[in-house]
């Protein structure tokens, strides 16, 4: 087991790491296909095994990108499921419910309900899980993973459980212009819990992962280019051209001034001008 700081782990939490560990490493490094990503400072990618008949839609989603701010400040940003922010987006999202079960919270655990909108021809899918964050010198890992709880939203929903690993890998980096910086990982698992047509399937995982970018304008700092974006310049080459150019214009002038036959006072007086 890795040393922690801050809260340490009881005995029921350790598994869920393993778990989340284990099973998000099932697919190799084999069936990835890049995913158009709505930004160019998070790069996305997906694992899927299309179901055959009857059979329970699974896919495996990963996005990176690099966020403004300390691995604790994103940690606790994401374990924040119900604030006023993630409830706003849940609404805009027409999700239907989203609520959190504090009877079970801890100071580094949270459980949270969610119902997530599918098209209206599909039953809405409903995930339960418990979020956990442990840390580590310089990284916090934050493990989710589906829980049984059957809840009571006080209305009656159309949905259907659906099941769902998770893990958010945040790491420091370099401070940057006098700036926290730190790398997002995260890599996600859903069972649908039935079928679900393929171009849905990739819709919802690309949504899903859209809390990496989505992290990135919580946190950015006005001025700051991203290091997702950063292009190096060339300076070196820059360099070299502007020396060969007045390389050659110093050559020039020379082979002028001796065809004419302009004085050595007369040649000083002419370079000043020009320069």
């Amino acid at each position: 087991m890795a040393r922690c700081r801050g809260e340490p782990l009881v005995k029921d939490q350790w598994p869920v790491f393993e778990r989340c560990e284990e099973s998000l490493g099932d697919g190799g490094d084999t069936g990835w296909k890049a995913l158009e990503s709505t930004s160019e400072e998070v790069e996305m990618s997906m694992h899927y095994f299309p179901p055959k008949k009857r059979k329970r839609s699974v896919a495996t989603g990963k996005a990176v990108g690099v966020v403004d701010c300390s691995v604790e400040e994103v940690a606790a940003w994401v374990i924040n499921f119900c604030s006023n922010e993630w409830m706003r987006m849940n609404e805009e999202g027409g999700n239907p419910a989203t609520l959190e079960l504090r009877e079970k919270a801890r100071v580094n655990e949270g459980t949270f309900a969610t119902v997530k909108k599918m098209p209206f021809f599909l039953d809405n899918r409903e995930f339960v899980f418990r979020m956990i964050w442990r840390s580590e010198e310089g990284k916090v890992l934050i493990a989710i993973e589906s829980v049984d709880d059957k809840i009571d939203y006080g209305a009656k929903l159309k949905k259907t459980r659906a099941f769902m690993r998770g893990m958010y890998v945040l790491e420091d980096l370099p401070v940057r212009g006098g700036v926290e910086q730190c790398r997002v990982a995260f890599v996600q698992k859903i069972d649908a819990g039935g079928f679900l047509p393929t171009w849905l399937v990739d819709k919802k995982v690309l949504k899903s992962l859209a809390i990496v970018q989505q992290a990135i304008e919580e946190f950015r700092q006005v001025g700051l280019e991203s290091r997702a974006t950063e292009i190096e310049e060339p300076v070196e080459e820059c360099a070299w051209f502007f020396t060969g150019v007045g390389f050659l214009l110093t050559s020039l002038c020379s082979l002028l001034f001796l065809l004419y036959g302009v004085t050595l006072k007369e040649q000083y007086l002419l370079m000043s001008f020009l320069v």
